[in-house]
């Protein structure tokens, strides 16, 4: 009998996961994916569990590895040849600041430059930046720009991509013009905006919010960019949405995310931002479920296991006590006119579509938390919006 197995007959048995399976001409086979005792271990190092691991492709980096007891799962030569690689990497000596930035940064903004150029310019790492709201995310990422553009070669084109809320990319344009002696930086147009253009364009970045990043698709994934950056990150925290989906599929040389609240709702939105910033990091979106479950108490810290090389996440009390607090104000006005009469318009509109869901007997209040006699200046948005 045949005791060979084709690689189509070897995935066919791991996914069986242990079950028997016919083959013909070959039997009965069954695999059995029990982890030994010290592969257990070392899984753990890695933030893995042992169930359904066996089944799975995970993708590491040395720095990962290195850190773990590799001796009793790898061959002597292969644990050796980790340790050095990831010697290498941490040996190269740190970044400078960049010659033309105008602001002054904090110490702690200047601890970030040496892990995003070394990390992503020399080792082709993404990253996720999601230090506290009011720390400087914007700064830091345009100093590593600067950085990058004066290293690159002149030959070489520099062109690069920021995609953010709508209501940020003015920001981006004064942050630029505030902090950046070398950069420049322009605001997508889709009315005059082409692949052509822009290659001509002399502006080194490109500023789009994520609507249009989604209805302009093949614009931004027509072309290749230097660096790809997702401001306010959590956009992409379905992954299974069209913004999502068009963010995975950018061609870039570097990727990197910058967000406050890295996970929002569940651990899945953590999966999604990584999928972009270094696909394959934490393996497929099924075998991520498996092994990380928002229930599970150990998930947070096994998940921290795998992604702390390439996340950094600051808070103001840990490097900047003395900031002051956030000032928040509301401001509030009355509709006149015409935006009144299409407000009450829309206010009775939505008034009615809950009356025939109170109807239905469909409508959970306390889920969807509508006021029910609202006013205008309850629901108007705020300034910063």
């Amino acid at each position: 009998m045949d005791t060979t197995l084709t690689n189509e007959e070897e995935q066919i048995l791991l996914k069986a996961k242990g079950n028997y399976v016919h083959f013909r001409g070959k039997g009965w086979k069954r695999f059995d994916p029990a982890v030994a005792t010290n592969q257990q271990e070392l899984l753990t190092q890695l933030g893995l569990a042992d169930t359904d691991s066996a089944s799975d492709r995970h993708s590491f980096h040395a720095m990962q590895l290195a850190e773990a007891k590799l001796e009793d799962a790898l061959l002597e030569s292969q644990a050796r040849g980790i340790r050095k690689r990831a010697k290498e990497i941490t040996a190269r000596p740190p970044a400078n600041l960049p010659k033309g930035i105008s602001t002054q940064l904090r110490p702690y903004q200047e601890d970030r430059l040496p892990v995003s150029s070394i990390s992503l310019s020399q080792n082709k790492f993404g990253g996720i930046l999601a230090d506290d709201m009011g720390l400087g995310k914007t700064l830091q990422t345009l100093t590593w720009l600067t950085w990058l553009k004066l290293h690159r070669p002149k030959e070489e084109p520099f062109k690069c991509m920021v995609i953010c809320p709508k209501s940020v990319v003015h920001v981006w344009m004064q942050e630029v013009r505030l902090h950046s002696q070398i950069l420049t930086i322009e605001a997508f147009d889709p009315t005059t905006a082409t692949i052509d253009s822009w290659k001509a364009s002399e502006s080194d970045i490109l500023v789009a919010n994520y609507s249009q990043l989604r209805i302009n698709r093949d614009f931004f994934l027509q072309q290749s960019w230097t660096v790809a950056a997702l401001d306010e990150g959590q956009y992409i925290k379905n992954p299974q949405s069209q913004t999502a989906k068009t963010a995975f599929a950018i061609d870039s040389e570097y990727r990197v995310v910058l967000t406050g609240t890295p996970i929002e709702n569940r651990i899945l939105d953590l999966w999604s931002l990584f999928a972009f910033a270094m696909p394959g990091l934490l393996g497929s979106q099924p075998s991520f479920k498996r092994q990380y479950k928002d229930s599970d108490a150990e998930s947070p810290q096994r998940l921290f296991s795998r992604i702390r090389h390439f996340i950094l996440r600051r808070s103001k009390s840990q490097v900047a006590p003395d900031l002051p607090d956030r000032i928040e104000e509301t401001l509030s006005c009355d509709l006149e006119g015409e935006q009144r009469d299409l407000y009450s318009a829309e206010l009775k509109s939505v008034q009615d579509r809950i009356q025939t869901i109170n109807t239905n007997e469909e409508f959970d209040k306390e889920r969807f938390n509508i006021l029910s006699s609202p006013t205008p200046t309850d629901l108007l948005p705020s300034s910063a919006d």
